[in-house]
């Protein structure tokens, strides 16, 4: 009896160190994946310009959106080393002979929803400007920087003062403004919204080598389609048009709603990088 007790005991004993073990492993390949990292960066200076893209097919919903004003105001925009949330929702399928990673989430930290970890800040520029989507690339200038590999950025999206909004369409203590026109299945709504609500990206993929000799460029796009993806327009046609036969969106609409959300959503926020060989 004494020896079938031991006999259990240390059966117990060794599945208990068995998976103590698992976890062990776990959690240094976890805490390994999402640590900081360390640089050791030399000071140089990147490039980068500002633009929107304008949808070319139709919204999830089946609305087809021509946009005529495309406003946002930017605080700051920043690099870091740090894997992105985002872009695990665009990255191609799992091999399924691979598929068993996701379980010990090996190689795969970046793509837990709402986990990010910036790691080091690489570059940072504040514009504290409202930038107009549909008028092209706008250059941000020579931005401070330090080489290494970036991997994510962040934007600070914030209300506008108003000297800031000045010579804008934008109102003042308001984010962003879109306006434009809606169709589908021969209807066609016109209609102009604002945000006053502060936005703050993380996670963008940002991926790029920051190079010593200056020379990286960053191309930074917005996705308007992807602010109005969801955006129902049929749910606005009870509200009298202005005398410019222009909607203005109420603040408790669904367009409203779906408008915030698409403009929070990291994956909107499009970062690419390229070497030019251009000096400061």
């Amino acid at each position: 009896m004494v020896k079938h007790s031991l006999t259990n005991r240390a059966a117990r004993s060794s599945r208990f160190a068995s998976w103590a073990l698992v976890a062990t492993a776990f959690s240094m390949v976890t805490a390994f994946q999402c640590a900081p990292i360390t640089t050791g960066g030399a000071r140089t200076y990147i490039r980068a310009t500002l633009e929107g893209t304008t949808p070319v097919s139709a919204t999830s919903v089946g609305w087809s959106i021509t946009y005529e004003q495309a406003l946002v105001s930017i605080d700051a925009i920043r690099w870091y080393t740090g894997n992105p949330v985002y872009e695990a929702r665009t990255r191609r399928q799992r091999r399924p002979d691979r598929e068993w990673m996701r379980y010990f989430s090996i190689g795969t930290a970046y793509a837990h929803p709402g986990h990010y970890t910036p790691g080091e800040a690489l570059a940072d520029t504040t514009p504290l400007r409202v930038f107009d989507l549909l008028a092209g690339p706008a250059p941000l200038g020579v931005i401070p920087a330090v080489t290494g590999t970036s991997n994510s950025a962040s934007l600070a999206l914030h209300p506008a003062d108003a000297s800031r909004i000045s010579g804008t369409a934008l109102s003042a203590n308001n984010t962003l403004r879109v306006q434009g026109a809606a169709s589908k299945g021969g209807v066609t709504v016109r209609f102009r919204a604002e945000l006053p609500d502060a936005i703050d990206i993380e996670g963008s993929p940002a991926h790029g080598e920051i190079t010593a000799d200056g020379t990286t460029e960053y191309r930074i796009a917005i996705d308007l389609g992807a602010w109005l993806d969801r955006a129902d327009f049929s749910t606005l046609g009870a509200i009298r048009p202005g005398s410019d036969g222009v909607v203005d969106v109420p603040a408790a609409a669904q367009v409203r709603n779906a408008l915030f959300r698409g403009a929070s959503n990291g994956a909107a926020y499009r970062f690419a990088a390229r070497t030019a060989g251009v000096g400061p």
